[in-house]
Formats: structure tokens, C-alpha cells, sequence
């Protein structure tokens, strides 16, 4: 599928126009800057096609660097934003470990520690990191879109699927999180309509629909 500080809960982000970044089928988030950078709550137990990875992550990124200037921690983040624009992942990366550190809680750093990681291509990391925050922060959207993300990308639609509908049930005017949710329809209808061909290989009208999902989904 194609990819933002204080003691008080993390405002609601469902104002925040979606950005991209990752991904060439799909589309993700960038780290929302209104986000608060505080410990996880006692009670608690981010799929257009995409010119390349890395103009979409510095896309991302420059958009993001407006709203990060607004926070306390502005120069750590632009810091790290930087060495992404120099597509420095690695020294990126051990920036972030170092911020987290001293602010371990800090959800807008683990989101961009998350972007980082799938750059990087670790794919195992970045899921972990954001299935840590959709457990820490299950308020906001954007980590399970993300979360999908990375699923489509290993082909487990299913999980994305699931990841999609907790990012809608938690921001219902998450724009992206509806389109991806499309995009992995369309695959789950692929696979039921190849099924539908093995079971029945003379059934003329499969063919057509398959022609069509693949026109939806190719990059």
C-alpha cells in the first residue's frame, strides 16, 4: 500500500490532511505534527501508486518539516528529517534510538522510527514498531494504516484489511485509510476470482473480471 509533546492525550488528528510516503501500490503517513510526545495511558492493555520510495518519503518529510517547527522538539526532528533527505537512513535511525532513549514514550519519533526501518528494509522492525504504537496510542490512525501497509506488502491482505478498518473505526474521515482499504479489496478479489477459475475453469465471465481487478492493482 502506498506512506505527526506535554503530559496531556494526544489531540485528534482526524483534521490532518493525509500525506504519503512509502510504497509504490500503496500509501502511508508521515508522522502527524500534533501529535504528543507522552507516556502510554494506564488503561490502554499510516495505496496510491507512488513515483518511487524515496520521493515519497522526502515528499513527505518537506511537508512535515513545517509543522514540526511548530513543536518543543523541533530540532530533533528536523535533524533526523534531514539525514532522510540525504536518504542517510542508517545515521537517521541512530539519531532516533538516541532521542528514545531519554523519551521512550514519544510517538511521533517512533512513527518516523517506523518510516525509517521500511526504508531501510527492515521489514520485521517497522511492523513491530508500529504495532507497538497502535497497542500504546490505539487513538490514533495513522499507525495502522502504516501497520497495513506492510502487511499488503507480504501479502497478508487479510491483516491489512483488518488494519485499515481499526484506522477508519478510530478516524472515520481518514481519507487514505479508505482508499488503501479499496486497493486491498481489489487484491482479496483477485485471489477469490483465480480461486473461482481453478474450481471452474470454463466459466467465461472470470476471465473479464480478472482483467479488470489487474487493470486496478498494477503499479
Amino acid at each position: 500500500m502506498c506512506v505527526r509533546h506535554g503530559v496531556k492525550r494526544p489531540p485528534n488528528t482526524s483534521k490532518k490532511a493525509p500525506l504519503s510516503y512509502n510504497s509504490p501500490q500503496y500509501k502511508a503517513l508521515p508522522t502527524p505534527a500534533r501529535w504528543q510526545a507522552e507516556p502510554p495511558h494506564s488503561t490502554h492493555p499510516p495505496m496510491k501508486h507512488a513515483r518511487s520510495v524515496i520521493h515519497k518519503t522526502l515528499r513527505c518529510l518537506i511537508l512535515a518539516g513545517t509543522m514540526l517547527a511548530l513543536t518543543s522538539h523541533a530540532d530533533e526532528y528536523a535533524d533526523t528529517s534531514e539525514l532522510v533527505r540525504a536518504n542517510k537512513f542508517a545515521e537517521a535511525l541512530a539519531k532516533v534510538d538516541s532521542y528514545l532513549i531519554n523519551k521512550p514514550a514519544d510517538p511521533q519519533m517512533r512513527f518516523l522510527k517506523g518510516v525509517i526501518q521500511r526504508n531501510l528494509g527492515q521489514q520485521d522492525e517497522a511492523m513491530a514498531t508500529f504495532t507497538s504504537l497502535t497497542q500504546d496510542y490505539p487513538e490514533l490512525a495513522e499507525p495502522y494504516n502504516n501497520l497495513a501497509v506492510l502487511h499488503a506488502a507480504q501479502g497478508a491482505h487479510d491483516k491489512a484489511r483488518v488494519a485499515l478498518e481499526m484506522a477508519i473505526r478510530t478516524n472515520p474521515g481518514y481519507a487514505t485509510a479508505f482508499e488503501n482499504l479499496g486497493d486491498v479489496y481489489a487484491r482479496l478479489a483477485g485471489q477469490a476470482y483465480n480461486k473461482a477459475l481453478q474450481l471452474d475453469s470454463g466459466n467465461a465471465q472470470v476471465p473479464r473480471k480478472l482483467n479488470l481487478i489487474s487493470e486496478l492493482v498494477k503499479p
